[in-house]
Order: structure tokens, then sequence, then C-alpha cells
């Protein structure tokens, strides 16, 4: 392993520190939106769902937003999803991956595969697993019909129980 020195190592120590509290943050930010969907605060707040509550009051980026719900719904189903992010077991982005598999029955077999596999892998994995072959294709909108194609996708990931591509 090479050591570094003098600047480089300060460098890499803050670094690595950020990237630990960043991985926290993560587990602490799903713990939060946990409570907040169980108690319906961006209703409170005249948001109809959650996505937007994370988008407009957080100035959460939509696609870390959409992750972060979608992990967080499937973590109702599997409590077990959510504290594996949490404890910093599994990756959000593999939580992401395995939320339209993971069910009570089969929570220790993927949490295990999201824990040891890379993203890559364990797509294709999941991929298998649903014997849903993709045929890629690409979708021009209009500007202002572009919000309406994401919140219809939303609804449809939320009422199927999993996560829908942008291609699908």
């Amino acid at each position: 392993m090479v050591k570094l020195f003098g600047h480089s190592k300060v460098v890499h120590d803050v670094a690595k520190k950020r990237a630990k509290d960043y991985l926290r943050a993560e587990g602490e930010l799903l713990a939060a939106l946990i409570d907040v969907d169980l108690d319906r605060t961006y209703e409170k707040l005249r948001i109809s769902h959650l996505t937007p509550y994370c988008v407009r009051v957080l100035r959460i980026s939509e696609p870390i937003a959409e992750t972060l719900v979608r992990v967080e719904r499937k973590s109702h189903d599997v409590p077990e999803l959510a504290k594996a992010v949490m404890n910093e077991t599994i990756s959000l982005s593999n939580a992401k991956v395995i939320a339209s598999v993971i069910t009570p029955q089969n929570k220790d077999e993927w949490l295990g595969k999201a824990s040891l596999l890379p993203k890559s892998k364990l797509e294709r994995v999941v991929a298998k697993s649903s014997g849903v072959e993709t045929i890629p294709f690409s979708l021009s909108l209009p500007v202002e019909d572009h919000d309406d194609f994401k919140r219809a996708r939303e609804v449809l990931m939320n009422m199927k129980s999993r996560v829908f591509s942008r291609e699908e």
C-alpha cells in the first residue's frame, strides 16, 4: 500500500472523514424521512407527496430524492432495508436496486447480495431474478410535459412497488 505524507495525507484524511460523515448522514436522512412520511408532514405544508417535499423544502436533488423515497417506502414493508442503510451495511444506491425485489421473506438473501456486490453486478442479478428484459429506446417530451411524466412514473413505481427506469 502506498503511504501518503504531508499535505497529501492531510487532504486524504479529510476526504475519508467527509465520506464517512456523508454515509452516516445518508442513513440519518432516511430515518428522518421515514418519520416525515409516517407523520405526513409534507401534507401539513400543503405538499401532496414526499418527493416534492424533499426537492422543494429539503432542497435535495430530484434523483437523490427519488432514491430516498423509494427506499423509504419499501422500508415500510421491509424495515431491515432502512436499518441496513442506517448502519452502513449497504449503500443507499444498492438499497434502491433491491427495492423492487426484496420482501419480508427474502430479505436476508437480498440484503446479503446488496452488501457484497457492486451496484452494476447487483443490477444484473436483480434483472435476472425478475425475468425482465428491456429494450433501450428514447422518448422526447415537450418541456412542459416533463413534470407530468416524472409524477406518473413515481405513482406507477409506488403502485407496482418497484423501480422503473426512465426507459420503462
